[in-house]
């Protein structure tokens, strides 16, 4: 019993380390409503930029996250079998991972922080810096 108790008491912390890298893995979906009052807070956009956003350009990305690589795909087109990248992906503080992939047609290595809030990660869009926010699916 003592050596079950002892197993158990040594597998703790790394099933709460596992525990706490699971927040990031799963299919994170545009969310416009997000997005777009993200980029109405920020002055200086053009009109002509602006318009464009608003005319159904948000919402419809999917990214799925594993624990070693990632897929990107609209949500109205679903591959079959979709073609997962290679990645390392690293927990950075309590809600950020940063990855690192090759970009096949940059030919070049990517870096990216991700920080996630309420289920919840943002990307910076164009030069503005306004954030595109992309939640988890159930």
């Amino acid at each position: 019993m003592q050596k079950y108790l002892l197993v158990l008491l040594l597998a703790l912390p790394h099933l709460a380390y596992a525990q706490q890298q699971l927040f990031y893995i799963g299919r994170f979906k545009s969310d416009e409503a997000k997005t777009l009052a993200s980029m109405r807070a920020i002055p200086g956009i053009p009109e002509k930029e602006r318009k464009a956003y608003e005319k159904d350009f948000f919402g419809r990305l999917v990214n799925d996250i594993r624990s070693d690589s990632f897929t990107t795909y609209f949500a109205n087109d679903v591959p079959a079998s979709p073609v997962f990248i290679p990645a390392q992906i690293q927990l950075v503080s309590g809600d950020t991972i940063r990855m690192r992939y090759y970009h096949e047609y940059r030919k070049e290595f990517v870096e990216r922080e991700l920080t996630f809030k309420d289920g919840c990660y943002t990307v910076p869009v164009g030069p503005w810096g306004f954030e595109e926010f992309f939640c988890k699916l159930p």
